[in-house]
C-alpha cells in the first residue's frame, strides 16, 4: 500500500502542471504526479473540477511550488497563456473538454467495476442455487436409501423367521410321527398347528429345498444327518438371507454415488 499522502493543495498543483501540458484532467494522470490512494485522489479532483466549472479559470497552484519550478515551467506556462489569451473561447472549451474527458474516463472505470462486482454475485448466487438444490436431492435420496436399507433387513427378518419357523414345524411333525408321512398327511398336521394349506406346502417345499426332509413319490420322510443339525442350516440361510441385503444396500449406495 503507497505511504504517499495526496492532499487538495497537490491535486490542484498536479492539474496545473496537466493543463500547461495540454493533457487531460483524468484520474490516472493526476494520480501518476500526486501518488497516493485511488480514493482520495479522485475526491479533490472532483473538488478541482467543481473550481474550475464554478470560476471558469485554471487555479494557479501554489506560489512556492511555482516559483520552484519557474525556470522549467515558466516558459511553457507563458506561451500558453499567450496562446489561451489570443483564443479565449477556445481557452475555455479546452478546459471543459478536459473536464469532461476525466469524467467520462473515471465514469467507464467504475462503471466497470460495478459490471464486475455484479457479475460475481450473479455467479455466487447461481453456484448458491446449485449446491442447495443438490444438497436437497442428496437427503431425498439418502433417504430413500435408508428407507429401502430398512425395508429390506425387515422383509430378510421376516423371511429369516417364517422360512426357519416352517422348516422346524415340518421337521417336528415328522419327528413326532416316527415314519414317513404322505404329503396330504404332512399336510393336514401342519393345517392343525395353524398353516393354510398354501403355507403348509411352502413348509414342505422349505424342508425339501434344505435337505431337512426326503420327498420320494409323495411320501415325506425326516433326513436323519439333517435332524442334528437343522439349527445350523437355519444359520446359513440367515447368512446366505443378510449377503443379499448387504448386496442391495451395496448396489443403492454405488447408485447414489453415481448420480442415478
Amino acid at each position: 500500500m503507497s505511504t504517499i499522502i495526496a492532499t487538495l493543495e497537490r491535486v490542484r498543483e498536479a492539474c496545473t502542471l496537466l493543463q500547461a501540458s495540454g493533457q487531460t484532467l483524468s484520474l490516472s494522470n493526476v494520480l501518476g504526479i500526486t501518488g497516493g490512494s485511488k480514493s482520495t485522489v479522485l475526491k479533490h479532483l472532483k473538488t478541482v473540477r467543481d473550481e474550475m466549472a464554478a470560476e471558469g479559470s485554471v487555479p494557479s497552484g501554489d506560489i512556492v511550488f511555482l516559483q520552484k519550478l519557474a525556470d522549467q515551467m515558466l516558459p511553457k506556462l507563458w506561451s500558453a497563456a499567450q496562446s489561451h489569451a489570443r483564443h479565449p473561447l477556445e481557452r475555455r472549451i479546452q478546459e471543459l473538454m478536459a473536464v469532461k474527458a476525466g469524467l467520462e474516463e473515471d465514469n467507464e472505470a467504475l462503471q466497470k467495476a460495478e459490471e464486475a462486482a455484479s457479475a460475481r454475485a450473479e455467479e455466487a448466487e447461481r453456484r448458491l442455487e446449485a449446491l442447495e438444490a443438490e444438497l436437497k436431492s442428496r437427503n431425498a435420496m439418502e433417504e430413500q436409501m435408508r428407507a429401502l436399507a430398512t425395508m429390506v433387513e425387515a422383509l430378510s427378518t421376516k423371511r429369516r423367521g417364517r422360512t426357519g419357523s416352517d422348516r422346524q414345524l415340518v421337521a417336528g411333525i415328522l419327528a413326532e410321527a416316527g415314519a414317513p408321512l404322505a404329503r396330504e398327511e404332512l399336510y393336514r398336521r401342519l393345517e392343525e398347528k395353524g398353516l393354510s394349506n398354501a403355507a403348509a406346502q411352502k413348509a414342505r417345499w422349505h424342508a425339501v429345498k434344505a435337505e431337512d426332509a426326503n420327498d420320494d413319490d409323495g411320501l415325506v420322510s425326516l433326513k436323519v444327518d439333517r435332524a442334528a443339525g437343522s439349527e445350523g442350516e437355519v444359520a446359513a440361510e440367515r447368512r446366505r438371507t443378510e449377503e443379499v441385503a448387504k448386496d442391495t444396500q451395496a448396489a443403492i449406495t454405488d447408485r447414489l454415488r453415481s448420480g442415478g
